[in-house]
């Protein structure tokens, strides 16, 4: 199994079914801030709030073209 920003995402979210955690404020700092909205938007219904501190993902082309690019 490869490390990746997707697989880090998988692993959070088989945590928190381990943990039976169905809603719940998720924070991330840097690649945990991207992997806290990689989270947020593949399972909204779970998070109660998302609370970001110099994520990395903001800039990046792979969020989409909801966020905003650095230019």
């Amino acid at each position: 199994m490869s490390i990746s920003i997707f697989s880090l995402t998988e692993f959070l979210d088989e945590l928190t079914t381990e943990l039976s955690l169905d809603q719940f404020h998720l924070l991330g700092n840097s690649m945990g801030g991207h992997i806290a909205l990689l989270y947020a938007l593949n399972h909204p219904e779970k998070i109660t709030s998302l609370i970001l501190s110099g994520s990395s993902g903001l800039y990046e082309s792979g969020m989409g073209d909801t966020f905003p690019k650095k230019k």
